[in-house]
């Protein structure tokens, strides 16, 4: 005999409850229900509680608190919130274990994650990568890596529907938008269309800062949005908010490099003190970033070249819009100035002039050159560091 485990809803309606009755043949959950957070204690006081699902509805002043005081007295204990897709209060996905998003059209959802066979704990360790450019690629899973999540990578939104629907599970999915054979968008509503996945938090990340993607995406119910490049930090705390881990700052191989160190000439090429900046000072992180650039764009100015001879301009969009975050990462200040404003003509069908086509080209090569030359003088500033 299967023995039932114990979910308290709290819900000022009976819809939930009701929801969960219906389908109790069907899975060992036994429901039982309260309308405000203080009754909740009372019960918690007396039913031993594998699940609460709390419905927005109940929602009140010092609510974090509350919440935090369960957690603290009940740490085993799995706290569902659950939220219609337009609500603001997104934030509280901090404090609670999961959020699942309105209506909930059948029970599909719950019972992943009330009865799935994956450790939920190695399961918060899963992300699914979404990213077809090799350069951002391998930027995520370093940093993923090292912070200790799987990464899983997919190179366009098709796959990522396809790992979704053969049953694969994710705490976090991070999607870039411009992917071939199915965009990111499009992907997302295949992905939130599956019953058993409103529950998985997704994060966009574009290189595309127009004000209607986070229009898009807020309307979308999208978890958050990376605009590309992102400061490491920034992106890590963003991805532990998501799978509810907290951040720690790590400290090997970090040192500070002044200002003055480089000259003005380089700094207009690339600017090391914000290179190291986005990846929160770690010289190791960021010399490794500088070699895979010089290796995945060396051969990119021939290329271009061959492309707009022959006219094919959509194709210089798709590089130049991994351009924009790969140079943002590495400092190349000049370099993301030059691909923004070739974005912008290209997005008015408008094509640069000769003038401007050869800037472009030679910031990208003098990119290029200056590497190894900074990579030398970083080595240089860190022995001293060392010593």
């Amino acid at each position: 005999m299967t023995v039932k485990k114990t979910c308290c809803i709290v819900d000022k309606t009976n819809q939930t409850f009701e929801l969960l009755q219906s389908c109790s043949e069907t899975m060992p959950l036994k429901a039982i229900t309260v309308q405000s957070i203080t009754q909740l204690f009372v019960a918690l006081s007396t039913h031993q509680c594998e699940f609460i699902i709390v419905d927005e509805s109940v929602i009140e002043s010092y609510f974090s608190h509350y919440i935090e005081s369960i957690k603290t007295r009940y740490p085993k204990v799995q706290i569902f919130l659950l939220l219609s897709q337009e609500n603001p209060q997104k934030s509280l996905a901090e404090i609670v274990d999961h959020i699942i998003f309105k209506p909930v059209i059948d029970l599909n959802q719950l019972k992943v994650l009330f009865f799935s066979k994956t450790n939920p704990m190695a399961l918060k360790k899963q992300i699914l990568l979404a990213e077809d450019d090799k350069f951002n690629q391998q930027i995520a899973t370093e940093l993923l890596t090292k912070e200790g999540y799987q990464v899983h990578i997919v190179e366009n939104g098709q796959a990522a529907v396809d790992k979704i629907q053969q049953g694969k599970e994710y705490s976090l999915i991070l999607m870039d938008l411009n992917m071939p054979i199915m965009g990111g968008l499009t992907a997302i509503k295949k992905i939130q269309s599956l019953t058993q996945y409103n529950f998985c938090p997704i994060i966009v990340m574009t290189a595309n800062e127009a004000p209607d993607i986070k229009i898009r995406c807020d309307e979308m119910g999208i978890a958050d949005l990376i605009i590309k490049p992102f400061h490491i930090q920034e992106f890590l705390k963003t991805i532990k908010k998501w799978t509810k881990e907290t951040l720690i700052k790590k400290g090997k191989n970090i040192i500070t490099i002044k200002e003055t160190h480089f000259s003005k000439t380089k700094k207009q090429i690339i600017n090391p003190k914000l290179g190291l900046l986005m990846v929160d000072q770690n010289v190791a992180l960021y010399q490794f970033l500088l070699t895979q650039f010089r290796k995945t764009h060396q051969q990119t100015i021939l290329h271009l070249i061959e492309l707009k001879e022959s006219h094919v301009f959509y194709e210089i969009q798709k590089i130049n819009h991994k351009l924009i975050s790969a140079a943002g990462v590495i400092g190349a200040e000049k370099l993301v100035e030059a691909t923004k404003q070739l974005q912008i003509q290209l997005q008015q069908s408008k094509l640069p002039n000769e003038k401007e086509w050869q800037a472009y080209i030679d910031i990208l090569s003098a990119v290029i050159e200056f590497i190894p030359k900074i990579k030398g003088e970083l080595n240089g500033d860190y022995q001293k560091h060392a010593t």
